[in-house]
């Protein structure tokens, strides 16, 4: 065989496997898109309209996929649809997969410098202490960005975010369910009891609930989840509080315990963060079980801008180095 003639039908094998790839990476991408969208509207003749397939051809997509995982990702009863347990698992993989693809588009295709308007909304225990060194290090190293951050509660903001106001809802609460969501981060974080070092020492070996509320307290302002939990936290056992102080921004009431001022009731995390205040500690009291979660969310209709993946790449980092 002719030599050129041989080398010829090398690179047409070499194109045909790269075009048998590509289109099966597109329909095992099409296919967990298809999972997402039932998932979100429990629904496969509602997610077939919107994203334009016929519903058998979302069928297909579900039995392809199912068959890949070994599992069964819906239980249909009837003519509902509803999650099955392994459903619920593979949900927020799914969510990750097609957002490191989306990540990786925007890698490629990112300019030298990103430009743009980032609008964040946010509650305000993060707002002061997650965000300051994270929009430091966007400014210092993306100068063209330019970021709006808005405070409010967790509807306020979940409005907001549902009339495209903000690109991006960062929250500390309970968990947001809803099908226009795609949550981009979720982490659940522990509440705890802590204190000023002095008042702390004043407490017995192993102090009860009521000893310990029974001292000077600050509390953030009704409405805060993580005060919700600690209400939940004293009905269980028949107490109330009435605190001596009530003030929104955490960071102000972790300067007033590192001063000497009594106790209050704060994610851990906020605590941990504050390491460099020598004068507060926290107590060893066991607090159940919270499903209070740190949440980033963007509308499933929003497109990731290069300053949206740039924002979740940073916070990303930060948040993981700082909770160490």
């Amino acid at each position: 065989m002719d030599l050129r003639l041989k080398k010829f039908n090398i690179f047409i094998e070499c194109i045909n496997i790269f075009n048998k790839g590509v289109k099966w990476y597109q329909m095992e991408l099409n296919q967990i898109k298809t999972f997402i969208k039932v998932a979100q509207l429990l629904s496969f003749s509602n997610a077939a309209e919107e994203l334009g397939y016929s519903q058998s051809a979302v069928t297909i997509h579900i039995q392809l996929l199912e068959k890949e995982l070994g599992v069964s990702l819906f239980d249909r009863i009837g003519r509902k649809v509803h999650l099955s347990e392994s459903g619920h698992v593979f949900l927020n993989d799914a969510l990750m997969i097609v957002n490191s693809v989306e990540q990786a588009k925007l890698k490629i295709k990112e300019p030298e410098s990103p430009s743009g308007t980032l609008r964040i909304g946010t509650v305000e225990s993060l707002s002061t202490v997650i965000l300051p060194p994270i929009l430091l290090e966007l400014h210092q190293r993306y100068p063209k960005i330019k970021t709006i951050i808005s405070n409010g509660t967790t509807p306020q903001l979940e409005k907001q975010l549902k009339n495209h106001e903000i690109d991006l809802l960062l929250t500390l609460d309970y968990p947001i369910y809803g099908q226009e969501w795609i949550k981009l981060f979720e982490k659940e974080e522990e509440s705890i009891f802590i204190g000023s070092k002095s008042w702390i020492s004043q407490l017995s070996e192993e102090p009860t609930l009521s000893e310990i509320i029974s001292k000077p307290f600050i509390l953030t302002q009704g409405g805060a989840s993580y005060r919700k939990e600690l209400e939940l936290l004293l009905a269980s056992q028949n107490l109330t509080i009435i605190p001596q102080l009530e003030i929104s921004n955490p960071e102000t009431i972790l300067n007033l315990l590192d001063r000497g001022f009594g106790f209050s009731f704060l994610p851990k995390f906020l605590v941990t963060i504050s390491q460099n205040m020598e004068g507060i500690d926290w107590i060893d009291y066991e607090v159940p079980a919270s499903t209070i979660k740190v949440q980033l969310i963007k509308h499933q209709n929003k497109q990731m801008t290069v300053a949206m993946q740039t924002f979740y790449d940073l916070f990303i980092a930060s948040y993981e180095k700082e909770i160490e």
